[in-house]
């Protein structure tokens, strides 16, 4: 009798364990998709000639380093971003466009290397830069954003309002937000029309702390989208955390050999 009453609670406790360890693996198991499933955003710095201008004596180009600089590291447990930038290699071409660093987890001190390294030089390739950021984070399959950091001047061919429909028709998942340094309506006109048709936001800004804001508030929006995500065993999910890992380490900056000198 005595036997039996002990395999009896063997077996009680023995279910008992194995509850507890399958529900830990099943919190984990949540946590971790969670933790990947981090929306994707490109960033699109305008570097044309104009962003040398300035706003209450500080150079635009300086107060959107800045803004930038204070946004990500809050922000990179929650999105997957890139940067491009247009107008910082050539003087009078309109599509010198640039995508030096690919999208994936956020490295503040490196990704400031490289955008303080970028001057402005040249014209405002605006609608190539959205078309090339567009095909990019078409090939996630993922709901993603557009960041566009732009005083709006010297705009390149190409109408970006009219481009609207045609980005959303290649990537219906794309949402285009558009932060517009001081600059007059009509240059404006155009972008802020992109951003209402793409069901983003335009936003206005006249100074650093309005500028840090609305980084801020893009980043915000772009970051708040969560990513459903499978779940799959612990040893499955070891093995996606290893692999995204080194592909993040191999290719979250794009090869320096790919980078001119002056632009590190």
């Amino acid at each position: 009798m005595f036997l039996g009453q002990f395999t009896y609670h063997k077996y009680v406790f023995g279910a008992c364990f194995l509850a507890l360890v399958l529900l830990a693996l099943s919190v984990g198991d949540s946590a971790s998709a969670q933790g990947r499933g981090r929306p994707d955003a490109m960033l699109i710095i305008d570097s044309s000639k104009s962003m040398l201008g300035r706003i209450k004596g500080k150079r635009k180009i300086s107060l959107t380093r800045n803004s930038v600089s204070r946004a990500l590291g809050p922000f990179r447990p929650r999105l997957d971003l890139g940067v491009m930038f247009y107008g910082n290699r050539q003087s009078a071409s309109c599509s010198d466009v640039q995508h030096m660093i690919r999208i994936g987890r956020i490295r503040k001190k490196r990704y400031m290397e490289i955008i303080n390294g970028v001057a402005p030089k040249g014209r405002a390739a605006v609608a190539e830069a959205l078309f090339q950021a567009s095909e990019i984070l078409k090939k996630k399959s993922q709901k993603s954003s557009i960041i566009l950091i732009t005083d709006g001047v010297n705009i390149c061919r190409g109408d970006p309002c009219a481009l609207a429909k045609t980005l959303q028709q290649k990537n219906a998942g794309l949402t285009v937000h558009v932060i517009g340094l001081r600059s007059k309506k009509t240059q404006m006109r155009p972008l802020r029309c992109l951003a209402n048709r793409t069901g983003g936001k335009f936003i206005a800004v006249n100074g650093t702390k309005s500028l840090n804001q609305a980084v801020k508030d893009t980043f915000e929006i772009a970051s708040s989208s969560t990513i459903p995500l499978p779940r799959s065993g612990p040893r499955r999910l070891a093995e996606q955390k290893n692999a995204r890992e080194a592909e993040v380490a191999a290719n979250e900056i794009i090869p320096e050999d790919n980078i001119r000198p002056e632009e590190i």
